[in-house]
Parts: C-alpha cells; structure tokens; sequence
C-alpha cells in the first residue's frame, strides 16, 4: 500500500512540475511581437484590406511604403481562386500579435520575378 501511496504521489509531484514549466500562452506570443522577419510571396488586397500570401499562410498586413511602391502593387489582389500576376514580394517586416491575430506591418518591398513556368 505504502509503494502505490509513494508512486501517485510522485506521479502528482511530476504533473505539477510540468505544469510549472510551462509559460502562458500571452508570454509566448509577446516574445514575436515586434520581432523583425523577412517575408517572401505574394501581395494583394483581400476584401478591401493588404494581405500576403506566403508558403506558411495568408498573413492580414499594413503597409509603411513610399508612394513609388505603392504604384506597383496598386492593382494586386488575393481575392478568388487565381494567382496574382507580377505581385511576388520579398519584404521586411514587423511582426504584430494582437490576442489570436497575427498580422505584419511591411516596411520594405522589393518586387520579384514570377517563377518561370513549363510551357508544355
């Protein structure tokens, strides 16, 4: 009896540790915000606001771009099915967590060829 006793009670003791080791979710998420990232994809509006679309996931962004920029990613949009044409990117940007949204102010866009594409 004393052996079982003596084992559920290291058995509480080890849960308690590893609840203890571990952070909360807002000290995680704290540590990203504000952190610099290069991002790589496409741009466009989707529904009315910027948006990039990378290979992780379509990221809801804000944009602090000179006017020179903004000309050329002025007629980008991720809204429907098909791909934007001349709208890859690779840019600098923030990251910004707001409770569960994640979001990237870019501050630096540099546009890039479109990946060639096998024309059979």
């Amino acid at each position: 009896m004393r052996a079982i006793a003596a084992i559920a009670f290291s058995l509480m003791a080890f849960q308690a540790a590893a609840q203890d080791a571990l952070p909360p979710i807002a000290e995680v998420t704290n540590t990203i915000s504000g952190k610099e990232v290069l991002v790589e994809g496409k741009i466009g509006k989707m529904m009315g606001s910027w948006g990039i679309r990378t290979g992780h996931g379509t990221y809801r962004a804000e944009l602090a771009v000179d006017r020179d920029t903004l000309a050329k990613i002025q007629n980008c949009s991720l809204d429907g099915f098909r791909e934007p044409k001349d709208c890859n990117i690779k840019a600098n940007a923030e990251i910004v967590v707001k409770g569960s949204d994640i979001s990237l102010i870019l501050y630096e866009i540099i546009l890039q060829p479109e990946p060639a594409t096998d024309p059979s």
